[in-house]
C-alpha cells in the first residue's frame, strides 16, 4: 500500500484507524522530516500507544477522533489510507466522505478492506487446508472433484 501511496517528502499523510501506529514509522519515512503524518484512531488507549511506539518522530502526530467527523480542516492531506478500517464503523459512507473532504485536489486515498463474502484460499502447499476451510465454512464437505479444483492449478 505505500507503494501505490507514491509518498514524497514534504507531503502530509492521514492515517485513519492508526491504532497502535503499526504503520505510521513507514509513511514517516516516506515524507520525510518537511512532511507531516497524522494517525487518528477512535480508541485513546490505541493512541496513547501509538504516541509511545513514535515518541521519536517529530514529524508525527496522533489525534483521537471519529473517523465519521475528522478533527482535520478541508483539503488538508496529500495522501490519506485506511487499512481494515472500514468493516468496524457504523456508516462507511461518512467516512469516505471525510476521505474526500480532507483531501487536497490531486490526492490519493488508498483503501483496504477485506471481501468476507469473497474470502478464497489457494494454496499450492496443501489442498488440506482448502479443503478444511471450505468444508468448516460451508458446513458440507466437497466433492472429490471440488475440493481438488483450483482456477490456478489444473484439477
Amino acid at each position: 500500500m505505500l507503494t501505490m501511496m507514491d509518498l514524497r517528502p514534504g507531503q502530509t499523510v492521514l492515517d485513519i484507524g492508526c491504532g497502535p501506529g503499526t504503520d505510521l514509522a513507514g509513511l514517516s519515512d516516506g515524507v520525510g522530516s518537511s512532511g507531516t503524518v497524522i494517525g487518528l484512531d477512535h480508541d485513546p488507549v490505541m493512541a496513547d500507544q501509538a504516541r509511545v511506539r513514535l515518541a521519536d518522530r517529530t514529524n508525527v502526530e496522533i489525534l483521537v477522533g471519529d473517523a465519521q467527523g475528522m478533527p482535520l480542516a478541508d483539503g488538508s492531506v496529500d495522501r490519506a489510507r485506511t487499512d481494515r478500517m472500514l468493516q468496524h464503523v457504523p456508516d462507511p459512507g461518512r467516512v469516505l466522505a471525510e476521505f474526500r473532504r480532507v483531501a487536497r485536489p490531486g490526492a490519493v486515498i488508498a483503501m483496504a478492506e477485506p471481501d468476507w463474502h469473497g474470502l478464497l484460499i489457494d494454496s499450492p502447499a496443501s489442498e488440506g487446508l482448502v479443503r478444511h476451510i471450505t468444508t468448516k465454512s460451508s458446513g458440507t464437505r466437497p466433492s472429490a472433484a471440488a475440493s481438488s479444483a483450483s482456477p490456478n492449478r489444473p484439477g
